[in-house]
C-alpha cells in the first residue's frame, strides 16, 4: 500500500521531533473538542464580567494610567501563574494584538482565557477574580497588600453601639486571669481607680433594667481575650463591675466601672508626673523638650496645642518631634500639625486619578515656626505622619533624624463590584519640592525618591533586635503607673541612639551660646 505524500511528510516531522504526535491525524480525521460544559461558560462569563468592570474603574480612576489592554493582560498573567498553568498561545497571540480594546473585544478574550482552567477548589469562591487582581495590582500597585475580593463581601460602615471600661487588657501567663496592660487616661477604668498590672480575677453584671441587661457572673480564669472584650463591652452608662487585685490574691476588691467612651492619648512626653500627665522636658539645663506622636487622631491637634502651649511658658531652645512607628491617621490633622511649626508656604500637592492636582497651602503662621526642630523617623513611620515630616524638611523647618519612612502616602477609594469591592489607589501625594511620596508612584528602587529620608549625617539605623527592644521602651513609656513588677521584670535603661543623636544636634547652638 502506497502511503500518501502529505501524511509522510507527517510521519518525518514526527520522527524528527518538530511536531507534537497529537497533531496527526491519519486519514485526514480532526479531533473533536470536547464540549465545555455550561457551568464552566456560566463561570466563565460571570468572571469575565467582573473583571471588565474592573479594568473600567482602575482605567478611568487609578492615580497611575494604564490601558485596558495592559490591564486585561496582568489579569489573565495573573490567574494562570497562581495555577501554575501556563497561558494558551492563542491567548497570548490576542493579547499581544490588542491595542485600544472595546468590551466587544475582551469579554470574549477574558472568558476563552478562563474557560480551559474549568473548575475546581483552587478556583471557587471567586478566587479566580481574586487571582487576576493579584496580579494587576502587582504590576500596579508594587507591594500593594491586596484585600480579597472574596473576603469583602458585605462591607459595611460599623457604627460603635458598645463601648468599653476604657483600659487595655490583656492574659496574665501565670495566673491565667486577665491582666491590666493600662488604663487610658481620664478614662472610667482609670477614675475608677484601676492601674497598669492590676488582675481581674472576675467580671460581674448586676441586673440592668435601663439598659435590659440580665445579670451574670464569670471569671477570667480560662477566658479567651476576645470573650473578656465581650463581657467588657456594653452599652455606654451601663455599669460592669470588676473583681480585682493589685499584689495579693487574697485581698481583692470589688471596683465599679462605668461604660464610657474613651480616647486614647496621641500625645506623649518624656515621663510621667505624679498626677499622670506628661513632662515634655527632655534637657531641663539645655531647655529641650520632647514630643512623641503615636498616631494623627481627631483629638491630636488639641493634644499637640496643649503641650505647645505648656512649653511655651518654658521658653523651650529646641524641639524634638518622635514619628517613629507613627502609622499615620487623618491627613486633615497632620497637616494642621505641621501649620504649627510653618510660615505661609505650600504643604502638599496632591495629583487625582483624573490627571487634575490640588495644592494645600497654609494661610497663617505658626507659633512654633522659630524653635529649632528635630524629627524622629523610621521605616514605621507612614502616609500622614509623612506629610507633615516632608513639610517640615522640605521647607527648611526641621532637620531629620533615624531612617527612612516607609513611602506609603496615597488617597485609597473603594468602589463596588458584583462579588465584592475594589480598594485601590485614586490619588497620589507629592511633598513641596515636588517629589512623589508614595513608593508605588515610582520604580520602588532604594535610590528612588520616595517616603522623608533623613538629612546628610543624620541617618542612624538600628539593628532588627535593638528596633525590637526601642518599640518595648516606648510601650513601657505609656504605661500608667510605675513599672509593675507582675508585668515582668525590669529591664536595663534602653539606650536610645537615634534619640542621643537628635539631642546632641539641638544641644550644640545651646551649649556655643553658655561658653
Amino acid at each position: 500500500m502506497t502511503v500518501p505524500r502529505v501524511l509522510l511528510a507527517v510521519l518525518l516531522l514526527m520522527s524528527m521531533g518538530l511536531l507534537p504526535v497529537s497533531a496527526a491525524e491519519p486519514d485526514g480525521e480532526v479531533e473533536e473538542r470536547k464540549p465545555i460544559p455550561a457551568e464552566v461558560k456560566k463561570t466563565a462569563a460571570d468572571y469575565a464580567d467582573t473583571i471588565i468592570e474592573a479594568i473600567h474603574i482602575l482605567s478611568k480612576d487609578h492615580v497611575k494610567k494604564v490601558s485596558q489592554a495592559e490591564l486585561a493582560g496582568w489579569a489573565i498573567d495573573g490567574l494562570y501563574k497562581r495555577m501554575g498553568e501556563r497561558i494558551p498561545p492563542e491567548i497570548l497571540k490576542r493579547l499581544s494584538a490588542l491595542r485600544d480594546p472595546k468590551e466587544a473585544d475582551l469579554r470574549p478574550l477574558l472568558i476563552e482565557a478562563r474557560q480551559p482552567l474549568g473548575k475546581g477548589a483552587k478556583l471557587s469562591e471567586f478566587r479566580d477574580m481574586d487571582m487576576s487582581l493579584a496580579g494587576i495590582f502587582e504590576r500596579l500597585e508594587p507591594g500593594t497588600k491586596l484585600q480579597p475580593l472574596r473576603e469583602s463581601r458585605g462591607f459595611c460602615v460599623l457604627y460603635i453601639s458598645r463601648i468599653g471600661i476604657g483600659a487595655e487588657v490583656c492574659k496574665d501567663e501565670d495566673s491565667g486571669l486577665l491582666r491590666v496592660v493600662t488604663p487610658i487616661k481620664d478614662g472610667s477604668a482609670y477614675k475608677a481607680g484601676i492601674r497598669a498590672g492590676d488582675i481581674i480575677m472576675r467580671i460581674t453584671q448586676e441586673k440592668d433594667e435601663k439598659h435590659d441587661m440580665r445579670p451574670w457572673s464569670v471569671s477570667t480564669k480560662g477566658l479567651t481575650i476576645e470573650q473578656a472584650k465581650e463581657r467588657l463591652l456594653g452599652p455606654i452608662d451601663s455599669k460592669i463591675k470588676l473583681t480585682v487585685y493589685r499584689e495579693d490574691p487574697s485581698k481583692p476588691r470589688d471596683v465599679v466601672v462605668v461604660r464610657k467612651f474613651a480616647r486614647k492619648e496621641t500625645v506623649f512626653g518624656v515621663r510621667r508626673k505624679p498626677d499622670d500627665s506628661w513632662d515634655y522636658l527632655l534637657d531641663r539645663r539645655a531647655r529641650i523638650a520632647y514630643i512623641r506622636i503615636t498616631e494623627f487622631r481627631v483629638q491630636t491637634l488639641g493634644e499637640l496645642k496643649d503641650a505647645l502651649a505648656s512649653l511655651r511658658r518654658r521658653q523651650i531652645k529646641g524641639l524634638i518631634l518622635d514619628l517613629r512607628g507613627n502609622p499615620g491617621g487623618l491627613i486633615p490633622g497632620s497637616l494642621d500639625c505641621a501649620a504649627l511649626f510653618l510660615d505661609k508656604v505650600l504643604l502638599v500637592t496632591v495629583r487625582l486619578g483624573n490627571g487634575e492636582r490640588e495644592r494645600d497651602m497654609i494661610e497663617t503662621r505658626g507659633r512654633f515656626r522659630r524653635t529649632p526642630l528635630v524629627c524622629l523617623l523610621d521605616g514605621g513611620t507612614a502616609r500622614a505622619c509623612e506629610l507633615l515630616a516632608a513639610c517640615l524638611q522640605d521647607h527648611h523647618r526641621a532637620v531629620i533624624v533615624g531612617e527612612r519612612s516607609r513611602g506609603d502616602v496615597d488617597i485609597r477609594v473603594r468602589k463596588p463590584l458584583p462579588h465584592g469591592d475594589l480598594q485601590f489607589m485614586s490619588a497620589a501625594f507629592y511633598r513641596p519640592n515636588g517629589k512623589p511620596l508614595s513608593k508605588v508612584m515610582t520604580s520602588g528602587k532604594d535610590e528612588d525618591d520616595w517616603g522623608v529620608r533623613p538629612d546628610k549625617g543624620f541617618v542612624v539605623k538600628l539593628a532588627p533586635e535593638e528596633r525590637k527592644e526601642l518599640v518595648e521602651h516606648l510601650r513601657r513609656l505609656e504605661i500608667i503607673a510605675p513599672f509593675n513588677p507582675l508585668m515582668g521584670p525590669n529591664k536595663p535603661a534602653f539606650r536610645d541612639r537615634q534619640l542621643e543623636k537628635a539631642l546632641e544636634h539641638l544641644q550644640k547652638p545651646v551649649r556655643k551660646a553658655n561658653s
